[in-house]
């Protein structure tokens, strides 16, 4: 029988109307009261039951609502309901000759918080973002194997009390994967690695952006792909008719990637620029260079360190932005993005205008971008609609 713990009279209303995220601040004090990791636990407001909810240390708080049927098992076959339901909703996608990669399961927009699951060309990868979820990890993984085909399986597991990614053997089972292995999107193929650290290679939220870059607005620019990782968006432009790409990363892994990458898409790297270097000393060189670019993408991680500074998206990103228009040619575009849930789309454009005001020039939005179909958000947390992308012409 679930343990019974208490929500707070200001957050009832939240959970009944299907609030998925489970905060201490919405709890009764005293919380967790003996729980460990993955117990099942039911909301109650004095008397009435509200939902079931699992307990799990993460990100967004302690734990996830799972369902508002007191009765509802939650095994097997609960999950295997969710994963069907993920299924249909992504048929245009499993059935795209042009792509064969995308999100299978996200999260709370599926229906369950904390637990992800990718496809890549016949192979899953299952992201598990607590010891909470992770707990239900063979009712899951039984789920996975009845509804979706596959491969090979992997995994990341991503607990927060942890650290994050816990490093290690990722395979589970099937076969594993070729080496190299190539996936394809809008028929470019990417190399990426399901079992070489918490990342992959290859960030499938931003398909749509990349399409966009495809139809004709790299076309016969310079652009400057600042944070370029494996220089995906490189290859993007590349295709879209692009002049020269210049692909900017501090890691060293990203020269080979970047490499691999244009040339299996028949691109001669020869005529591409490939920098290991910190962005703002790269941004230093290139004014004392008077370089100049017609495609600005700037993409930097939410938070990163190095050996002489970190970076921190809200507190940084006016001065990346002021870098970035400093070498932007007139009539230019920049591509603005961040994951970053605590800076909203609002905020974003405020911070964009702020920079073309500063540097005096005028800017205005072609298009903003955010969460794809498959990575849906949940209607009632607004940090779920994580992605914001701009595409940002200045004069």
């Amino acid at each position: 029988m679930n343990k019974k713990i208490q929500l707070k009279r200001t957050a009832v209303q939240a959970y009944q109307d299907g609030r998925l995220p489970l905060t201490r601040e919405s709890l009764q004090e005293g919380f967790p009261w003996g729980l460990q990791e993955g117990d099942l636990f039911d909301l109650y407001v004095k008397n009435q039951f509200v939902a079931q909810a699992y307990f799990g240390l993460q990100h967004k708080g302690v734990g996830f609502v799972l369902t508002q049927d007191q009765h509802q098992q939650i095994d097997e076959h609960f999950f295997v309901q969710k994963m069907q339901a993920a299924w249909e909703k992504r048929a245009s996608l499993a059935s795209d000759p042009e792509t064969n990669c995308f999100r299978l399961f996200h999260d709370q927009g599926d229906g369950v918080g904390g637990l992800q699951i990718d496809y890549f060309a016949g192979y899953l990868l299952i992201h598990w973002y607590s010891r909470g979820i992770y707990a239900f990890s063979e009712p899951i993984l039984q789920a996975i194997k009845q509804v979706f085909p596959y491969e090979g399986i992997y995994e990341k597991r991503r607990f927060k009390e942890a650290g994050g990614y816990q490093p290690g053997d990722d395979f589970v089972e099937g076969k594993p994967h070729p080496k190299p292995f190539w996936v394809k999107e809008h028929q470019l193929f990417y190399r990426i690695d399901l079992n070489d650290g918490a990342m992959v290679g290859l960030f499938m939220d931003q398909r749509e952006v990349r399409k966009a870059l495809l139809s004709g607005l790299a076309k016969d620019r310079d652009v400057l792909n600042t944070f370029s990782y494996t220089g995906v968006y490189s290859v993007t432009c590349k295709k879209g008719g692009a002049k020269k790409t210049t692909s900017v990363d501090l890691a060293n892994r990203s020269r080979q990637w970047t490499l691999d990458n244009l040339i299996h898409n028949g691109m001669d790297p020869r005529h591409e620029d490939i920098v290991v270097e910190d962005i703002f000393a790269y941004f230093r060189y290139a004014r004392k260079k008077n370089l100049s670019f017609d495609l600005i993408i700037l993409d930097p991680p939410s938070f990163s360190r190095s050996k002489k500074k970190t970076f921190q998206v809200e507190r940084d990103y006016p001065l990346l932005l002021d870098a970035a228009l400093g070498l932007l040619r007139a009539r230019g575009i920049l591509l603005v993005s961040t994951n970053c849930s605590t800076l909203s789309m609002a905020n974003l454009k405020k911070t964009v205008r702020a920079a073309c005001e500063r540097a005096q020039r005028q800017g205005r939005m072609l298009r903003e971008f955010t969460n794809p179909l498959d990575f849906p958000a949940h209607p009632l947390d607004e940090d779920s609609l994580y992605l914001k992308v701009l595409l940002w012409e200045v004069t």
